[in-house]
């Protein structure tokens, strides 16, 4: 194109030229601050990832330098020493890629809206295309990458194993399709080509989370076979347990005393007919409430692998439950929860049940289930002193007693998870995620609680680095979410924050994010 000569057009050329110039940079800065925070957010887990490596790595150590374990442990702490040589040594590499591309860029500028520290020309595309593909870098970065992998996988002796962890390290080198902006069909190209300085350096932080989660993976495994074949015992507790939880004076009670040794490195999986059983250490705690009258009995299995084989130890413990005066019992937890029914079972000795009622003065409504059983709900926060409540019985002069009072606390419902096709992340297929209608609120809880969304975010990142957000009412897909999903292919990231729900207590939340890479 020739420079017009007139000044006059020259004039009206220029201001084109800046009102083009100025309407790209309007239409992609939010783009260009969404990839800003998914390198955030990227880096941040990757100091997370990190810090479980090193305590993993902690423990290899710890088990070595124990004289009796270190014959065992030191092949596979050798074989774990060499993933976190080779993962630091390929993190650094592509923190020092990270680095070269800021600095060709102008370097680091504070950013006044957010105060963060952002590449000076963080839209600049030119920086990527010279670097890595007319310079080359992009293909010495692809053949680390290819050379990383499979140095991380050579110590993994079993063929299928071996094959699962290669398929679940999300790194695709493979070439594109040829097209008409890339005619070879290159990686390098594809990769690299007219991309962003700050869409760079998210996918490099993107390869460096990559490799910690190899890592990861890989290290878990080895640490596996430590324990595959035998318990340590480490560990001594004093048990003693009588043959009665409850005696009239006068009464034999028999006492077993002994003393139970056990591993604390290895949680067997304990179940019993009272409730979750937490184990710590080697050792199961359960809590319950105590319910009804008379005699009960605790009764369940402790499993765990002894010499390869799965083996079971069935124990029972009884108790009996007394009454005095009366109780109330809430079924479910121990606190009201606003906005649902919380269901309660009073019980008061001396007295017909069917003459004893529940009286709550904070309560909005209690409703009668059957006889002692009632639903309360609440809908005013309490969590320090409680509501007070009061057992009352008819007397015999029909006149009503107070038979038990206390205080019960009032919370909030905790929140909810936020999840899509029962997952809050990692692989999922093209084809299964294009069929979901969109995130939903699941709280772990025994309540019937339901939440609902109100309004997430989306980004679909592809393959060449490009982020494309999608804000969203409700909690189902809209067309442009819809149609971002099925333009997305296998190695794209989907991230949906910003999520927002309400549930019966009218609480607004904002739950957690959800994150997942398309195979």
């Amino acid at each position: 194109m020739s420079i017009p000569k007139e000044p006059r057009m020259l004039m009206i050329n220029l201001m084109y030229l800046v009102l083009t110039a100025m309407l790209a940079l309007n239409i992609t800065r939010e783009v260009l601050n969404a990839f800003n925070t998914i390198n955030n957010s990227i880096v941040k887990s990757n100091s997370t990832v990190t810090a479980k490596n090193d305590e993993l790595y902690r423990i290899f150590d710890a088990e070595e330098a124990k004289p009796e374990e270190a014959a065992r442990v030191k092949p596979w702490n050798d074989k774990a020493k060499k993933i976190k040589a080779l993962s630091q040594e390929m993190f650094a590499y592509l923190e020092s890629l990270k680095d070269t591309v800021i600095n060709r860029a102008g370097g680091l500028k504070l950013d006044e809206n957010s105060g963060q520290m952002l590449p000076n020309r963080m839209e600049d595309i030119d920086v990527a295309t010279q670097y890595f593909v007319e310079q080359k870098h992009g293909d010495e970065l692809k053949a680390k990458l290819n050379e990383f992998i499979d140095k991380a996988l050579v110590d993994i002796e079993e063929p299928e194993i071996k094959k699962s962890m290669r398929e679940n390290i999300p790194i695709d080198l493979n070439d594109f399709k040829p097209s008409d902006d890339n005619p070879s069909g290159g990686w390098v190209f594809g990769t690299f080509h007219n991309i962003p300085v700050v869409a760079t350096t998210t996918l490099l932080s993107k390869f460096q989370s990559d490799i910690k989660n190899a890592e990861s993976g890989i290290v878990e495994y080895f640490y596996k076979h430590i324990n595959d074949s035998i318990i340590k015992i480490d560990e001594y507790i004093a048990v003693a347990v009588a043959n009665t939880g409850y005696a009239l004076p006068g009464e034999e009670i028999t006492a077993t005393i002994t003393l139970a040794a056990y591993s604390k490195s290895v949680n067997p999986s304990i179940s019993s007919n009272v409730g979750a059983v937490k184990v710590e250490n080697g050792v199961g705690t359960v809590k319950f409430k105590a319910s009804g009258v008379g005699k009960k009995s605790i009764t369940g299995s402790i499993s765990m692998p002894f010499k390869g084989v799965n083996r079971s130890f069935p124990y029972s413990l009884d108790y009996y439950v007394g009454s005095t005066g009366g109780s109330m019992q809430l079924d479910k937890m121990n606190v009201f929860y606003i906005g649902v029914a919380n269901p309660i079972t009073i019980s008061a000795s001396g007295y017909d049940i069917n003459d004893v009622n529940i009286v709550i003065p904070e309560a909005t409504k209690i409703e009668k289930r059957g006889a002692g059983q009632y639903d309360v709900w609440v809908d005013k926060q309490n969590p320090k002193d409680g509501i007070e409540w009061k057992i009352m019985g008819k007397n015999k002069a029909g006149g009503s007693d107070v038979v038990q009072s206390g205080r019960v606390r009032v919370k909030y419902l905790p929140d909810p998870v936020a999840k899509l096709n029962k997952e809050t992340g990692g692989n999922m297929s093209a084809d299964v995620i294009r069929v979901q209608r969109g995130p939903y609120a699941q709280l772990d809880s025994d309540f019937d609680a339901k939440f609902s969304i109100t309004q997430f975010r989306m980004l679909v990142i592809n393959s060449e680095g490009f982020a494309t957000p999608v804000n969203v009412k409700g909690s189902l897909f809209n067309d442009d979410a819809k149609a971002l999903l099925n333009r997305a292919r296998a190695g794209d990231i989907i991230l949906i924050q910003d999520i927002k729900a309400v549930g019966p207590d009218k609480k607004p939340r904002n739950l957690n994010s959800l994150n997942f890479t398309l195979n």
